[in-house]
């Protein structure tokens, strides 16, 4: 009896201690050479979640409390995604100077961080995003296609190499959803970026989308997709209403409100049923200070159609001078808004100075930063030398004439004519070819400023 007592008090034991040691964290260690910063940033859902600082050599050990799932390394501009799951003991090594070249994962989850990191090296071989979207139809499904397919040969592999079953499932469903996403936001980022103004997908094209979404099903995975997958067709698509009823069928209630935050985020002059989806938001949403916000914004997106007069602005300029739109009457005024922080923006500014060049006379050149930093916007205007009138909004979604125009995505163009009636809330940016025609048309009166 007493030996029968021993071992079950000796089991017993064994088992709490069992308990007591699961470890719920990763043991995250490694080495950066050439580092560029002193700080790695790990990231879930755009939220920082953990620094870790770096030894002068560049060696670093620390723990991750982390739940199952996939993250992002952050160091200086250079990232890489990663799968974590707690009680691994991961090792990245890395030289900084050549960060996408030289990823190597060791220890345990090795097979999977190592499959995400050659992935990640593929899509980095696709042409930048502008001239990717410029690309034809037909070529750029080629391209996305063979990514896809190179993406799927990768996953192959970590099968052979007995990768973990689970993220290999989900990591089948995430390569297809990315290309049915970038199928899917093509005919909008083609009409932007390239001269074909007038793009619409064939049937082809539409056949291989709608398919594809049909086998998305909605999942903590795939809820983010869905939501811009339907905010953007309320925002660019006509037929709104039947938008609304196919998200009716969507039972979570969370993702309706989702939903309904993110509309009244990103709606703007495009969507053409505005009174539609306000109505539909009323019904949806619990949520009284939402739908309060988004009946103002309504009402001020009306007010910046074709034709009305644009509501005013008083901004100060670099000198610190107050500014207003109204001030500008006489004018052509074509506005950018843009930040110092914003590549696209940026590269537009020699475009936009051969236009103010060519164009002064008639067309007052307008920049209104979004920056949050004052100081740091003064500063780049002054080192850059930047010509034109330029003024300082802050970055606040919603300052009145900001919020008026549904400025979110930068850079936004606007074109107001002499009366200060609006001619296009979405105008053709400055490195667009047809830019140059159309402000010779208007100021030699051979195009009506709005119907």
């Amino acid at each position: 009896m007493n030996k029968l007592f021993f071992w079950g008090i000796t089991i017993l034991f064994l088992t709490a201690c069992k308990k007591e040691n699961k470890v719920d964290y990763v043991l995250f260690s490694g080495h950066v050479e050439d580092k560029t910063s002193d700080t790695l940033y790990i990231n879930k859902d755009r939220e920082i979640i953990k620094k870790i600082v770096l030894s002068e050599k560049g060696d670093f050990v620390d723990t991750l409390r982390v739940e199952k799932g996939q993250y992002f390394i952050y160091m200086d501009r250079d990232e890489i995604e990663c799968y974590l799951i707690p009680g691994l003991e991961l090792k990245l090594n890395v030289n900084a100077e050549k960060f996408d070249e030289t990823i190597v994962f060791s220890g345990e989850g090795r097979k999977e961080n190592n499959y995400l990191a050659k992935k990640y090296a593929d899509r980095l071989s696709l042409p930048n995003g502008d001239e990717l979207n410029k690309k034809k139809e037909n070529e750029y499904l080629n391209v996305i296609s063979t990514h896809r397919d190179n993406s799927y040969k990768l996953l192959k592999l970590l099968e052979k190499e007995n990768g973990n079953p689970e993220f290999i499932n989900q990591e089948k469903k995430r390569i297809h959803r990315d290309f049915i996403s970038k199928l899917f936001f093509y005919p909008y980022y083609h009409r932007y970026n390239s001269e074909d103004k007038d793009y619409m997908p064939s049937k082809k094209l539409n056949t291989i989308i709608k398919n594809g979404l049909d086998t998305i099903e909605y999942t903590d995975e795939n809820k983010t997709f869905l939501r811009n997958y339907y905010v953007y067709r309320i925002q660019y698509f006509k037929n709104t209403q039947q938008i609304f009823d196919e998200i009716k069928k969507i039972k979570s209630s969370d993702f309706k409100e989702n939903i309904a935050s993110k509309i009244h985020l990103f709606i703007n002059q495009t969507q053409p049923n505005i009174d539609v989806v306000y109505k539909n938001i009323k019904a949806m949403s619990i949520d009284e200070s939402l739908k309060s916000k988004l009946l103002k914004k309504c009402i001020k997106i009306k007010s910046t159609k074709k034709g009305n007069i644009s509501p005013d602005f008083v901004f100060e300029n670099s000198k610190g001078d107050s500014i207003s739109l109204k001030s500008l009457r006489g004018k052509f005024v074509y506005i950018d808004f843009w930040a110092t922080w914003c590549h696209p923006c940026i590269e537009e500014q020699p475009f936009f100075k051969k236009l103010e060049k060519k164009f002064h006379k008639d067309v007052a050149f307008v920049s209104i930063s979004i920056d949050r930093d004052k100081k740091a916007w003064k500063a780049f205007v002054k080192e850059k030398k930047m010509e034109g009138i330029q003024l300082y909004c802050g970055s606040d979604f919603d300052q009145p004439f900001r919020s008026a125009y549904g400025v979110l995505g930068i850079p936004h163009f606007i074109l107001i004519d002499r009366q200060g009636k609006v001619i296009s809330p979405y105008a053709l940016k400055p490195s667009d070819n047809g830019t140059i025609k159309l402000l010779d048309d208007l100021i030699a009166k051979k195009l009506p400023t709005h119907k």
